[in-house]
């Protein structure tokens, strides 16, 4: 029997062998524009523009990779409270655009500084980005499940109890019949 962690490893491996491999005979079919789906939007509203062609494929590749390996290690920290390895990775990489989209145009502040240290504030705004929006989604996710699940138990419980009735109102001719009785 197969060891069932090696399988998924060696499946993602041979997928982004082949990507790789077709990569530059797609980026020429494109001319300017990314082979990847969705890649040319996010790098437009992000505002760079000036990334052509292989240049918007190796962005598209980071942010894809970055979204496995933030996804994955997110789930193994958050668990329940996160949204799973899939959803963890799209909602870093929205927060990488949503920080790098408010940034970039106070990136050439730093003109006179070494491109590097460009770079590394980017690098550092778009990781900031990427987990203060997952623990953002996060928190509301928890107020939104605890809500719904206060809300269901509500629903699931049952009614609360009629208070109980006196004794019934007697005619007058019954009440005089228990009186002689007694």
């Amino acid at each position: 029997m197969a060891n069932k962690t090696v399988l998924p490893r060696a499946f993602l491996l041979a997928a982004a062998a082949a990507v790789l491999a077709s990569d530059p005979a797609l980026a020429r079919g494109f001319g300017e524009e990314s082979a990847l789906p969705l890649v040319d939007t996010i790098v437009d509203w992000i505002g760079f523009r000036e990334l052509t062609g292989d240049r918007r494929d190796l962005f598209g590749y980071c942010l894809l990779f970055y979204a496995f390996g933030f996804g994955y290690a997110t789930d193994l920290a958050f668990t329940d409270r996160g949204f799973g390895k899939a959803l963890n990775g799209v909602v870093g990489v929205a927060g990488i655009a949503i920080a790098l989209h408010f940034l970039a145009p106070y990136a050439s502040t730093f003109a006179a500084s070494s491109e590097t240290l460009r770079f590394n504030l980017m690098m550092i705004a778009a990781g900031a980005g990427s987990a203060v929006t997952l623990l953002i989604a996060a928190s509301f996710k928890g107020v939104f499940m605890s809500s719904l699940r206060l809300n269901l138990d509500r629903l699931d419980r049952a009614p609360p109890p009629k208070p109980v009735p006196g004794p019934p109102p007697l005619s007058p001719r019954v009440a005089s019949a228990l009186r002689e009785k007694i």
